[in-house]
Parts: structure tokens; sequence; C-alpha cells
């Protein structure tokens, strides 16, 4: 996992210079992430993710007091 890399368009250069990113890495300016923040398909999806892992967490844990 690589180090976040957070502020705005203006201070980035100066960060990169002192510590360049990973060769594969993703960039992420803040109004794609609030348009994906509010997307209600993405929501949705995010949603379904966080229930998925709850019962996934709850089934493992079971497990592990059966066993």
């Amino acid at each position: 996992m690589g180090i976040p890399l957070t502020g705005t368009l203006a201070d980035t250069p100066a960060k990169l210079a002192a510590e360049s990113l990973p060769s594969s890495c993703l960039i992420m300016v803040g109004s794609v992430v609030r348009m994906v923040e509010t997307n209600p398909a993405v929501v949705d999806r995010v949603d379904a993710m966080e229930r998925f892992r709850e019962k996934w967490e709850l089934g493992r844990n079971l497990g592990r007091t059966l066993n």
C-alpha cells in the first residue's frame, strides 16, 4: 500500500519533488471524488459492499467460536 498524497493542486509539485509516487498510482482530483460520493449508483454499491462485509465478518467470527 502506498503513501497517500493529499493536498491541493498548487502544492502537489512540491510534495512530489520531496517524495515521488510509486510507478503505479491513482490520482483523484477533488471534484471527481465529490461526484463519486454523491452518485446514487456508487452510494448504493458502497452500501451493498458494506452490508456484505458485515455479514462476512459475522460468519467468520461465528466460525471461530464454533471451532
